[in-house]
């Protein structure tokens, strides 16, 4: 359904290790392809009438989770649970951008892109080049996989 890729930010000072993938998911790419694959898939857990998603059976049953292009809230944590993921927090985003430079985002030119992304990465390989920030997630989110 959808490729990750996970790097490791290595621990730092007090600051332990964790990993979290390399770019952001994006609204209108990632998570409507996500909701085109379960309904091109008829999977049981989503109804699709009318141009909305809903849930069917188990703890998201009968929420909405997408309508047209937008995937609400809801949705996105129903994604997140199929995927075994968790929104990474700003502090970890914030740490990843400054991958081992405290302070600072370096931005070097990827040896290898999917599509156009990313633009820019620092030394961990880390997607500075997005042009989003740790607290705007408006435009893409990034996920740390779940325990």
């Amino acid at each position: 359904m959808l490729g990750f890729s996970f790097i490791t930010v290595p621990a730092n000072g007090t600051n332990t290790s964790f990993r979290i993938d390399q770019s952001p998911l994006f609204a209108i790419n990632d998570f409507l392809n996500m909701w085109l694959w379960l309904v091109a898939t008829n999977d049981s857990s989503v109804i699709f009438s009318n141009g909305t998603l809903t849930a069917s059976g188990g703890v998201y049953n009968g929420q909405l989770l997408a309508s047209g292009t937008v995937t609400t809230a809801t949705g996105r944590q129903f994604l997140y649970d199929r995927l075994g993921v968790r929104e990474a927090t700003p502090a970890e985003v914030s740490r990843a951008m400054a991958g081992n430079s405290i302070g600072v985002t370096n931005k070097f030119a990827p040896r290898n892109q999917v599509g156009s992304i990313p633009t820019a990465i620092n030394e961990i390989s880390f997607d500075t080049g997005s042009g989003l920030n740790p607290t705007n997630t408006s435009k893409g989110v990034w996920v740390v996989p779940l325990p």
